[in-house]
């Protein structure tokens, strides 16, 4: 048997969506399951490819998107003000219309992360340090 979509779990940590892992793991699912079929070989050896390729695909994204919940989880609402504020800059703002991919955070993440827009982000991460060590 193999399970794709919200069922396997395969949902995104921020949004609670499933349409594109879902989409994306049930298509690898068919090419797995099509290919153990024209092999006549259903067992759990044949089939856990389709665990091994889907991850290979979404992981890392899901990994970033579930750290992303925790942290946001533990912020207090003055909290969450002090980083949303923070974001108001043209420059960081930008980034965000570029490069926000609700599928593909990790692009953003690189860009935020990228020394040439460290100046753009200072006060993201003054706000940042705030709501993670000194508004508890």
């Amino acid at each position: 048997m193999i399970v794709c979509g919200d069922a396997a779990g395969q949902v995104k940590p921020i949004s609670g969506g499933g349409i594109y892992t879902g989409a994306v793991c049930a298509k690898i699912a068919g090419k797995v399951a099509a290919e153990a079929a024209l092999e006549g070989d259903s067992s759990v050896f044949r089939l856990s490819v389709y665990d091994k390729e889907w991850r290979k695909v979404l992981e890392k994204e899901l990994n970033i998107g579930m750290k992303a919940h925790n942290f946001a989880a533990k912020l207090a609402d003055p909290q969450w003000n002090n980083l949303l504020n923070s974001l108001d800059n043209p420059q960081l703002l930008r980034l965000i219309e570029e490069y926000g991919d609700m599928d593909h955070p990790s692009i953003l993440l690189k860009k935020f992360l990228n020394p040439l827009n460290s100046r753009h982000m200072a006060g993201l991460l003054k706000s940042f340090v705030k709501s993670v060590f000194l508004s508890q």
